[in-house]
């Protein structure tokens, strides 16, 4: 059902409107590329490399806040994923804005979240976490390139 309201949420307009859609919904930010771990599978490290090679920056605290200013009209929810977002040293402070203008998401590999972060989620109502376990510990940190990415994982869950 959900999948037919989506469908019809995107298509019913292009005929309607004349070839034009609804407004985007759903704003997602890579907040980062960098990443405390070297997963088999991610592609953001070499995203990285050609980033840093052609000289382009993160986006700043202040670029974000204008980002998302500039959309709150028209989107209901603001997600953040990276690389490993909480590499960033002002990625609370980009979270506690955006969580006050709109429901916030974000991915994380939860090895750098820390008790006090958790609760400062809870302050800021951060509507959801996304953290991947891929197995058991020894294919996890198999994996995840890191020892003790497992525990600290499920020390953060």
């Amino acid at each position: 059902m959900f999948k037919k309201c989506l469908q019809a949420y995107y298509t019913i307009p292009y005929y309607l409107l004349g070839g034009y859609a609804l407004p985007v919904r759903s704003l997602n930010i890579t907040a980062t590329l960098r990443c405390n771990l070297n997963c088999k599978m991610c592609l953001q490290r070499q995203s990285l490399e050609k980033f840093n090679e052609r000289g382009i920056p993160e986006l700043s605290f202040e670029e974000i806040k204008e980002i998302i200013l500039n959309t709150l009209p028209f989107i209901t929810r603001v997600g953040f994923c990276g690389g490993e977002i909480f590499i960033r040293d002002d990625i609370m402070d980009i979270l506690a804005f955006a969580a006050k203008r709109n429901p916030v998401h974000f991915a994380t590999n939860g090895t750098l979240v820390t008790s006090d972060m958790a609760r400062e989620f809870v302050n800021m109502k951060i509507r959801s976490i996304l953290i991947s376990i891929d197995g058991t510990k020894y294919f996890h940190d198999n994996i995840r390139g890191r020892s003790n990415a497992f525990e600290r994982t499920l020390q953060t869950i």
